[in-house]
């Protein structure tokens, strides 16, 4: 070996850290990768265990916190909706009309808990119809029959 090169490796291994430098490297590494996540704050559900302190600790604007516990502020009701509970007015929801699932069709408005079409609760376009029910809104006709088995009831007129 020339002298040249024997310079160079001993120059490079002499401005190597040493052992213990080496060492305190690596354990403050791995302490820092044995410390668990930390995981963002959710919020808590109307039907769920967890404790809440106030009232923004709870799961949508119609939920407040009492007792410790998310409940639905008056007016509202406990709904499952993707997953989670929520709480909606089924009076006036079309995805919750009425009752938790009950969806308005397409164009019709939730109106005192039942579906209308219109959006002004005096007509509809499903259900019952006539003698003292709403009356079939433009467009439809009502016909004699069970409109709970989808016969009869207001039908396209």
């Amino acid at each position: 070996m020339d002298s040249t090169r024997f310079d160079r490796i001993t120059r490079t291994l002499a401005s190597a850290p040493s052992r213990r430098t080496m060492l305190r490297g690596a354990l403050g590494l791995a302490a820092v990768a044995a410390v668990p996540a930390i995981p963002a704050a959710a919020c808590v559900d109307v039907d769920s265990n967890r404790d809440c302190q106030r009232d923004n600790d709870c799961c949508g604007k119609d939920s407040r916190c009492r007792n410790g516990r998310c409940q639905c502020k008056s007016g509202f009701r406990a709904c499952r909706d993707n997953g989670q509970v929520r709480c909606f007015d089924r009076r006036n929801d079309a995805d919750h009309c009425g009752g938790c699932g009950k969806r308005c069709r397409n164009g019709e408005s939730c109106v005192q808990g039942s579906c209308t079409y219109g959006g002004d609760g005096n007509c509809t376009i499903h259900g019952f119809c006539g003698a003292g029910r709403p009356n079939c809104c433009p467009g439809f006709a009502c016909r004699a029959g069970q409109p709970d088995a989808g016969l009869g009831g207001c039908v396209p007129a």
